[in-house]
Formats: C-alpha cells, sequence, structure tokens
C-alpha cells in the first residue's frame, strides 16, 4: 500500500493507513497461511531480480484442481517468468489429456498474441500428457520447446497458486458465497489481484506493469470487494426503471477496468464502466433472496448452509509437486473492446485465459481411446480451519457490565407486519413524493401523530387574521427511524420552518453551545470507574417545550393537516424546528430548569451541570450533559 502511494496509483490520508495496518482484512489478510521457505535460504530480491530471464515468453506451467461443485474443475495455468504474470484456463474435466492440452496452449496461445506476446518455452512437472509425442509434435509445429522441473527449481505457476487459493477461498467465506458458479469468478479475482501487486523480484513493479507496459492506477481504484451488491441501470431502461443488483465479480480485463458483474437472475454477465455498490454486512440469507427476488436481508426461507470448511480447503498441500489452483486478471468476457454496457450472450465464462480477448468455451472431449490416465492427485493430510472472522480482544481493567433496556413495544406507525431493510425504503422529499410512496399510510400516520404532538404542546395558537404580516412557510420532512441492523422501528413526520426565510425583527440570539466529545467521554470514565448509574433521557420534540419570547412574534402559513378557522392566522405560540432560534431558546429553556434543581453550570463546557449531595454522610456528585 505504500509503495501503491508512493507511485501516486492510489491515494489515502496517513489516519486510513493505520486503521488498514490495525484491522485485518476477512479475506486476505486475516489467519493467512505462513508461506516461509524452509528448505532453501530465501534469495534476497537483488538476486532474484537479477537472474530472471531478459526476455518475456518463457512460462512455468501447472494444473489445478476445484472443487469440483463449480461448471469447471480444472485450469491451466502460466506464470511468465520474466515479469511474473499469469494466465488461466479453466477446464471441465480433471482428466487432462494430451488432446485437451493441445486445445487449452491453442487458446492461451491465441490470449498471449493479443498482448503482444508469444510463448517461447514451458515448463513443467511429469505431466504425462505433456511429455506425449503428439503434443510434442504439436510444440514443435509453434516453435516452443519444454523444459522439465528437477526438484531443486521452484515452479512458479506452484507458488502463484497457493497464494491466490488463500485469497480466493477467504473471499469466498467472506461472503457466504455459494461454490457454484463463484468459485473460478473468485479464482479469476484473486489472480487478477495478483498480476496488480508490487513484486519483489521485480523491485517494486507490478507484473501487469512488466507484461503490457501499462500503469496499473486506472485498475487499482476501481478494485471492489468480491461478492459485493452493486446495483445497475441496463441501458434499454429509463431513468424511472429501478437499478437491479448484480453481484461483482471482478474486472473484465486490466486494460479496460469495466466491471464485470453477475446477474443472479438470468445467470449471465455484465461489463459496465459505472454502477452503484453496497458494501455492508448482510443477512446470511441473502443470496438466496437475491435469487428469489426478496429484500437481501428477508428473513424468512430456509437456509442451507453454504459450504463448509472440507469445501475451502480441498485437495491442496504445500509440497512441491501438488496440483494447485490458480487464476489471472486479464479475462475478457465478450469480444466486445469498448467501454459500453452489454450482458454476454452465453451463461459460461472463463472457460479460455482470463487475459484472451476472446471468449471459447471447453468442450468435453468424450473419446476415451486415446486418453491417458491422468497422474494421482498427492492429498494433504493436514487439516486446516476457516479463516477467523473476529478478532479476540482482552480487557486488562475490571469491566462492569452495563444494562441496556430497549423499548420493544410496536410503533403505531407500523401498519404491516414485516418491512424490508431500511436502506431498501425510499424516503420522500416532499408530501407529493410522499403521496406516491408505497408507505404513504404509514408517513401519514406519521404526520397525524406530529400534528398532535404540536397541539397538545400549544406549539401554536390562532389569533385574528393580519395581513400586513410576515408569514413564515413550513413543510413537513420525512424519515425513518432503525435500530443497528436496520431493521424499521418506526415512521416518522416532522413539521419544520423555512427558517431561511425569517426577518431580522424575528428573532434574536441563534447561538446553542454543542456537548463536547471530551466531556462525554470523561463523563462515561468516571460514571464506570465509580460504579454510577447511567441514565441517558430524550425529549420528544424539544424544541416545541420552549416558550418563545413575545417581543418578537413569528406568524406561520397555513399547515396541511390543520384547519385555520375564518379569518384567523397561525401563532407560533413555543419553538418549532427549523427557526433560526430554536436551539438558542431550548438551551435557555434547560438552564434554567437546571438551576432552579440546584445545578451548577461548568465553566469549561456549558453543556455540563453537576450537583453535590449528602447521604448518610457521604458526598455524592450527580452529572447533567
Amino acid at each position: 500500500m505504500e509503495q501503491y502511494r508512493t507511485n501516486g496509483w492510489i491515494d489515502y490520508n496517513n489516519k486510513d493507513y493505520e486503521l488498514f495496518k490495525r484491522t485485518p482484512c476477512k479475506g486476505c489478510l486475516e489467519a493467512t497461511r505462513n508461506l516461509t521457505h524452509y528448505d532453501h535460504k530465501r534469495q534476497s530480491d537483488r538476486t532474484r531480480n537479477a537472474k530472471r530471464r531478459e526476455e518475456i515468453g518463457h512460462y512455468h506451467c501447472d494444473i489445478m484442481f476445484l472443487s469440483g461443485e463449480d461448471i469447471y474443475v480444472s485450469a491451466l495455468i502460466m506464470v511468465d517468468e520474466k515479469t511474473r504474470y499469469g494466465h488461466i484456463r479453466f477446464n471441465r474435466t480433471n482428466k487432462f489429456t494430451t488432446e485437451e492440452a493441445i486445445e487449452a496452449y491453442e487458446d492461451l496461445l491465441t490470449c498471449v498474441t493479443n498482448h503482444g506476446h508469444t510463448i517461447k518455452s514451458i515448463r513443467w512437472d511429469g505431466e504425462k500428457s505433456i511429455w506425449s509425442d503428439h503434443f510434442g509434435k504439436w510444440l514443435t509445429d509453434h516453435n516452443i520447446t519444454r523444459d522439465r522441473n528437477t526438484s531443486s527449481e521452484q515452479n512458479l505457476a506452484e507458488m502463484r497458486i497457493r497464494r491466490v487459493r488463500d485469497k480466493a477461498t477467504r473471499a469466498i467465506f467472506d461472503k457466504n458465497l455459494p461454490l457454484d458458479p463463484f468459485e473460478h469468478y473468485a479464482y479469476r479475482n484473486a489472480l487478477m489481484l495478483t498480476n496488480l501487486q508490487t513484486t519483489a523480484p521485480l523491485m517494486g513493479r507490478t507484473p501487469y506493469q512488466e507484461y503490457d507496459n501499462k500503469n496499473p492506477a486506472r485498475a487499482l481504484n476501481r478494485i471492489r470487494p468480491f461478492g459485493t451488491i452493486a446495483y445497475y441501470l441496463p441501458p434499454n431502461k429509463t431513468k424511472h426503471d429501478k437499478a437491479k443488483p448484480y453481484i461483482y465479480v471482478g474486472l473484465d480485463r486490466l486494460s479496460s477496468a469495466n466491471y464485470l458483474l453477475y446477474n443472479p437472475q438470468t445467470t449471465r454477465n455484465t461489463t459496465t464502466n459505472a454502477a452503484k455498490f453496497l458494501d455492508h454486512i448482510l443477512h446470511k440469507n441473502w443470496w438466496q433472496n437475491l435469487q428469489d427476488g426478496q429484500d437481501l436481508n428477508y428473513l424468512g426461507g430456509g437456509y442451507e448452509t453454504i459450504h463448509d470448511e472440507e469445501n475451502l480447503n480441498h485437495n491442496n498441500d504445500d509440497d512441491d509437486n501438488d496440483y494447485d489452483i490458480l487464476l489471472t486478471p486479464e479475462n475478457s468476457d465478450s469480444e466486445d473492446n469498448n467501454h459500453d454496457n452489454h450482458e454476454n450472450q452465453d451463461n459460461e465464462i472463463l472457460a479460455t485465459p482470463v487475459t484472451s480477448d476472446n471468449e471459447e468455451h471447453e468442450d468435453t472431449s468424450e473419446d476415451e481411446a486415446h486418453e491417458y490416465n491422468p497422474i494421482p492427485i498427492r492429498k494433504s493430510t493436514r487439516t486446516r480451519k476457516a479463516p477467523q472472522r473476529y478478532i479476540e480482544i482482552n480487557y486488562i481493567a475490571h469491566t462492569n457490565k452495563i444494562e441496556i433496556i430497549k423499548e420493544t413495544k410496536r410503533h403505531q406507525t407500523l401498519l404491516k407486519d414485516n418491512y424490508p431493510n431500511k436502506i431498501y425504503i425510499h424516503i420522500p422529499k416532499n408530501r407529493r413524493e410522499m403521496l406516491k410512496s408505497p408507505y404513504r399510510e404509514e408517513f401519514i400516520q406519521a404526520e397525524k401523530i406530529e400534528i398532535d404532538t404540536i397541539q397538545r404542546h400549544e406549539t401554536i395558537k390562532f389569533v385574528k387574521q393580519d395581513k400586513t404580516k410576515h408569514k413564515l412557510k413550513t413543510r413537513m420532512v420525512y424519515d425513518i427511524k432503525a435500530n443497528e441492523k436496520g431493521e424499521v422501528l418506526k415512521f416518522k413526520a416532522r413539521l419544520v420552518a423555512l427558517g431561511y426565510d425569517m426577518r431580522r425583527n424575528e428573532y434574536e440570539e441563534t447561538y446553542a453551545p454543542v456537548a463536547r466529545w471530551t466531556t462525554l467521554l470523561i463523563l462515561i470514565i468516571i460514571g464506570w470507574y465509580n460504579k454510577m448509574e447511567i441514565r441517558l433521557l430524550d425529549f420528544k420534540g424539544a424544541y416545541l417545550h420552549t416558550k418563545r419570547p413575545e417581543n418578537k412574534p413569528v406568524y406561520l402559513a397555513d399547515i396541511p393537516g390543520i384547519k385555520t378557522p375564518p379569518d384567523k392566522m397561525i401563532f407560533l405560540n413555543k419553538g418549532l424546528y427549523g427557526t433560526l432560534d430554536a436551539g438558542n431558546l431550548w438551551r435557555e429553556t434547560v438552564e434554567k430548569l437546571l438551576k432552579r434543581k440546584g445545578y451548577t453550570q461548568a465553566k469549561n463546557d456549558p453543556c455540563l451541570f453537576y450537583k453535590k449531595r449528602k447521604i448518610k454522610g457521604h458526598t455524592y456528585k450527580t452529572y447533567r450533559k
């Protein structure tokens, strides 16, 4: 991250960087497996950089096997020795025959050629299909040589597979996504990230820079967390239509850096240059709700565990001869190279190299006559734990449990049994929008409660009509109160005066002090340390309790919902939200009340009041904030 900022690719402040270092990423950084070299001493970055190839085109290759729950069960991985850039080609079978090897390398050769390079040599372990005469003839026809890894040599593809597997499995686990159809998307996105990461052998440059000779800044700034909900409005829709939820599964290509979005309804992919991302904690049922067209946080319906620890850690071992899984960043899902939004016409993607500009799907061969028996897969006997999702915090000091009492009574504005999450409810900006809202009955009920509160507090009075007086206009402001989970608690409506139109003869002092955070924290600490009872008091319609000064009269225009008698006009008897002096009038009211009760106002914070009392020979001090 420091190198990215130094290079000018991304921008962030020091406070964000310190938070980044202290907070592990649930997907990639938390509980990451230790990849320390045990067999030999790790060479320095300078030495590794000096031993790199001088030309692009020499690839380390390996086969990786997926869990088998997705439509693709294996993939061929290539990592360029000079640039460390990776390519991938997914397969629908785990039997890597000679015919399939030829077909896969034809796709990869097309992909590499589109980047302006060629395949000069490939380095493999003892894969039987690779060392067959038939595949050797194909390599000779394309001027490609093949080399075999020795026990002391490092296969770059194996190392890349391990790191990509860590990122991909944790990304799936973190978003609680099903392996089908997201497993191969996760690996593709993970490899794309590795191609954008600064690499030590490249002395701080990225594989994408070395391979394509392009600046990675645009791609880095457009990366989003895998599995994030993205709202996107297709170009054939109008502005009156609602945007549909898609799932972000990566970028289409690093060069264009358009968003690749998965449509859960049509199971197709869309590339777009703009989308609205929603990254917050969702209910564990969210994927099923999205498929069923329900609200994302709908709690009903059955829920089945999507995947377990066994699925997260499939067929993987750390030995050098293992078959590991890998992915690459450049996967074209369409033949269209511009930034226009489009829907893929095929449900299947990523069967070709992720860097290819053509999307061709792998055809599984049914002819078993020319197939060779694949090399048995070595499986690790070691069990692995799923990544830790919570950080354990140990408190040194003694803690006192504070009981929080919450109201459980259902508010009278909740007319229905169930409501979606607050974030999915459009809050009207004016009364015209409110009357068109699907929740108009709830907001009308909230208006009635607000008007009843105003009349009960005698906030307004009716006086004789005087057309020479200035009348201040009012409007209703609507909102929804929700709990920490986003569940709707009540619908709110508040009558607000348009205070910007007040005349100078209608108000005096407007300043109202605000409580300081340091004072609040100190009070909480004092209360906790002395085991004092801490109570929170909330005034409903606080400004409506204050009496307005008689020498600064304010008159209001007719209010919808309140019938004004003939030859009468509305006089503002008490404070009202929106008036310029409402805060100051409430401050004066509270100060007079507390001082009358024997409280003393603090000098350094005018919002703090305290009172000393003696009970059974002991002195107690009470604080009001």
